[in-house]
């Protein structure tokens, strides 16, 4: 025995189904399954894709940091300031 149900489970687990739905409305369930399993994978390769563009611009917004950190030009900074204050700038 393979698994955890045997063959005769699956066959009494069909029959029952059967039984419940009948002949003609087992095409349109295995329709909509199939129809859901593909919607789902679509939205996990649409998560995968946009995990993995915003990963890849990251990894080129962090190349461009040390590009200019490379180049030694002095990076102006900008902090929030509370009303009524000035704010500080330096680099």
């Amino acid at each position: 025995m393979e698994g955890i149900l045997a063959p005769w489970h699956w066959a009494i687990i069909i029959g029952v189904i059967l039984l419940v739905f009948g002949p003609k409305k087992l095409p349109e369930l295995g329709s909509s399954l199939g129809k859901g399993i593909n919607g789902f994978r679509k939205g996990l390769k649409d998560v995968e894709d946009e995990v993995s563009s915003s990963v890849s611009l990251a990894a080129g917004e962090q190349a461009e940091a040390t590009t200019t950190a490379d180049m030694k030009q002095p990076v102006l900074v900008q902090t929030s300031a509370e009303p009524g204050e000035e704010a500080i700038t330096g680099a």
